[in-house]
């Protein structure tokens, strides 16, 4: 790819100040573009916080290219499953940064979304993204507002198995100021699978990850059933959908090997009819 940049360095006593003004950077990479700059910039320093005015983002990217680019951030398990994935990614963001604190504002899409899996193709035509977060002072906790929705279909031998037609979630969370600990005061989740509503908080982010979480959750048990038909397993059918109680306390750092070895779940859920391996029940 190819990268311009523009920036001024006001000089003091006849020599640059430690800080960069009025900056501009546009980078044409595999397909895609990434630009935006800043008004003012003064680096962290001896006793001086980061300061950041009228920074702007915007970008817009293959998938393939977005992870290339993002690939020091994300866990190398994220990056082999966005291998399988094909589409676009678009990101917005602005941010400002003084005396400590932190605003920001985040919004990304993925658009025309495709992955040949289980033997099917999954197809997310647009997903949203909307974020924006505020740390008052270097010592206070960061506030985390989200929200996302999206939609989608999976195709199997030229016919559609399964459609989400909108599914949304909301997150309200706070990440300590040592951010070893996420307190979520919202986590709600709706779809055509699935609904969740979950509260709690994940300690030791560092570490182990240590989720304590309760809520309600819902599971519409004859979506589950086409999804089932979809892989081939058409020997049981459910049916019922019904919020009930749950409480996890699990290590999450570990994935599901972790969760199910070493976690504790309680929890029930709401079935209405079962139909299969020699049962026939409601």
């Amino acid at each position: 790819g190819t990268l311009k940049a523009d920036a001024f360095l006001p000089p003091q006593g006849g020599k640059p100040e430690g800080e960069l003004q009025d900056a501009t950077f546009d980078s044409l990479i595999e397909g895609g573009n990434v630009s935006g700059g800043w008004k003012r910039l003064v680096p962290a320093g001896a006793g001086r916080p980061l300061e950041l005015r009228g920074f702007s983002l915007a970008s817009s990217l293959p998938l393939d290219s977005a992870r290339r680019l993002a690939g020091g951030f994300i866990s190398p398990s994220t990056q082999r499953r966005m291998t399988e994935w094909q589409g676009r990614a678009i990101v917005n963001a602005t941010a400002e940064a003084a005396g400590g604190g932190v605003k920001a504002r985040i919004n990304a899409a993925g658009q025309q979304l495709v992955a040949g899996l289980d033997g099917g193709l999954w197809r997310v035509p647009d997903v949203r993204v909307e974020a924006a977060l505020s740390q008052g002072s270097a010592d206070a906790g960061l506030k985390i507002e989200a929200s996302a929705s999206g939609s989608g279909a999976f195709d199997r031998d030229g016919a559609t198995v399964f459609a989400e037609k909108g599914a949304q979630l909301a997150v309200e969370a706070q990440l300590s100021a040592d951010r070893s600990q996420l307190s979520l005061s919202k986590f709600d989740l709706t779809s055509t699978l699935l609904g969740v509503e979950t509260r709690g908080e994940i300690r030791e982010l560092k570490t182990r990850c240590l989720a304590d979480l309760q809520g309600k959750l819902a599971i519409d048990f004859a979506e589950v059933t086409k999804l089932l038909e979809a892989k081939g397993i058409d020997e049981v059918q459910i049916t019922g959908r019904g919020a009930r109680e749950f409480h996890l306390a699990a290590p999450l750092a570990g994935g599901a090997a972790t969760v199910f070895s070493d976690g504790a779940f309680t929890g029930a859920a709401h079935v209405g009819s079962l139909k299969g391996f020699g049962l026939n029940a409601g």
